[in-house]
């Protein structure tokens, strides 16, 4: 027996339907059908659009085509053959949480309450297809649009990375930026000091840095562009402006007037030839390493992670840089890429690609990058990767 509990009319106001029964007279009878959470289920209509228990009321078709966009319901009727001869039209009535239809018969089809009942459930599985084809059809569109705006995003995210070609006069560069969902939280940038003297008397200087916000994808990718938007806006105050400076600035306007629920690491470096060192502030972002011949430094003074404490001060490391040193910089996929066995690379295994490899930054990062390969066992590694190699020549 069809179930007739699961819809009632709600307070004083009209159904939405009630108009369109209301305006009809004779000729054609009528059932609402709905799919409820609690599975589908069909009413006779009286002649004000309410619902009834008693049988289906007379309604104009006319009235109906004028009120609504109607389908043929030939597609239904196939493989039932009362439906053929007595359904005549069907009206969409979407509506949320539910999808319903207004069903209109010929009156002279002579149906009993079974093979209503036999035609009801056909519908509901006829009708329900195709409302599933249509989110399909809708969830397809909604994907190439979404497909599209993450490309648009990536391609602007690419614009933010550093020139690949950048050269600065005793340096070599290498890099990789790989985005897991092909925009992400993943941030790089690379500057020549020289080019601005409100930040530098000295040629040569170089200021890097590498960030990583928390998430993955578009909101992510935002973030990033937030950071470099931040960046752009610095002024520095004087030549010897220390990196901590540079991460307090980033920090205070990092915040917003509403609550972000997002944290940002960030590792910020400036090399002076000058002094033959190195210059950096840590906001809890992986450390970094200095290969010198066959042994490594850890770069590993830091703070906490950008967006915890608005009022929160970093400080600056120094360190000593020797002609042939390599500063080897990253986000943290490198050191939590699992394998099938769920172990991290981890920093040992990172270590050892480190000090294994050829002391070139391009074919450092190169084989870093395929023994972590080799590790995961996988196509694509499991967050959005940035690895950065810089060696100092003098």
């Amino acid at each position: 027996m069809a179930n007739l509990s699961c819809l009632t009319q709600s307070g004083s106001g009209e159904h939405p339907w009630s108009r369109v029964v209301s305006a009809a007279g004779s000729g054609v009878s009528a059932l609402l059908l709905e799919n409820s959470i609690e599975g589908p289920c069909w009413h006779p209509l009286a002649a004000d659009g309410s619902l009834m228990s008693a049988n289906a009321t007379r309604l104009s078709r006319d009235t109906l085509i004028e009120l609504a966009a109607l389908e043929q319901p030939t597609a239904f009727a196939a493989g039932i053959s009362p439906l053929s001869e007595v359904l005549t039209w069907v009206v969409p009535l979407p509506e949320q949480p539910h999808h319903r239809w207004l069903l209109l018969l010929d009156p002279a089809g002579k149906l009993s309450q079974s093979e209503i009942e036999q035609i009801f459930l056909y519908l509901g599985w006829a009708l329900t297809r195709q409302a599933l084809q249509e989110a399909r059809k809708e969830l397809a569109e909604h994907r190439q649009l979404s497909e599209h705006a993450r490309e648009e995003m990536s391609r602007l995210q690419q614009l933010m990375l550093p020139d690949p070609s950048l050269k600065i006069p005793g340096t070599e560069i290498a890099f990789v930026y790989r985005a897991l969902r092909g925009a992400g939280g993943d941030y790089l940038d690379i500057v020549n000091l020289e080019s601005d003297q409100s930040m530098t008397d000295h040629p040569h200087q170089m200021g890097v840095i590498i960030a990583d916000a928390t998430g993955h994808g578009p909101s992510a990718a935002v973030e990033s562009a937030m950071v470099d938007a931040i960046l752009r806006t610095y002024k520095p105050t004087e030549a010897e402006t220390a990196p901590s400076e540079v991460l307090n600035y980033i920090n205070r306007h990092f915040f917003t007037r509403k609550e972000r629920g997002s944290l940002l690491t960030a590792n910020l470096i400036r090399y002076r030839p000058e002094k033959k060192a190195i210059f950096y502030a840590n906001a809890g972002h992986p450390h970094a390493y200095l290969r010198r011949g066959d042994r490594l430094i850890t770069l590993d003074q830091g703070g906490i992670p950008i967006g915890v404490l608005r009022d929160y001060e970093w400080q600056s490391h120094a360190h000593g840089i020797e002609p042939g040193d390599i500063l080897f910089i990253y986000t943290d996929v490198v050191i939590e890429t699992k394998n099938p066995q769920q172990e991290f690379f981890g920093f040992e295994r990172l270590e050892k690609a480190l000090l294994e490899s050829h002391p070139h930054p391009r074919q450092l990062i190169a084989h870093v990058e395929n023994q972590l390969q080799l590790f995961c066992q996988c196509g694509q590694f499991q967050d959005d990767m940035t690895m950065c190699a810089i060696q100092f020549t003098e």
